[in-house]
């Protein structure tokens, strides 16, 4: 997932080998299925700040 300024803007992917990157155009919607999806999110560095430093991920934002 590509993320600037704190908003979701597109996905990195591997195909055949290749890396690729698409921009969204409006937004991005990423699922895991019903079970995955809050884990995959937390993985990427979204969720309760609290709770992503407990499994020691950390977002790249910057916060003042």
């Amino acid at each position: 997932m590509l993320v600037s300024g704190g908003k979701a803007v597109g996905v990195v992917y591997v195909r055949n080998g290749d890396k690729r990157t698409v921009g969204a155009g409006r937004e991005v919607v990423l699922t895991a299925g019903t079970v995955g999806t809050a884990h995959l999110l937390l993985l990427s560095g979204i969720g309760p700040r609290a709770q992503l430093a407990k499994h020691k991920v950390f977002s790249n934002e910057k916060t003042d």
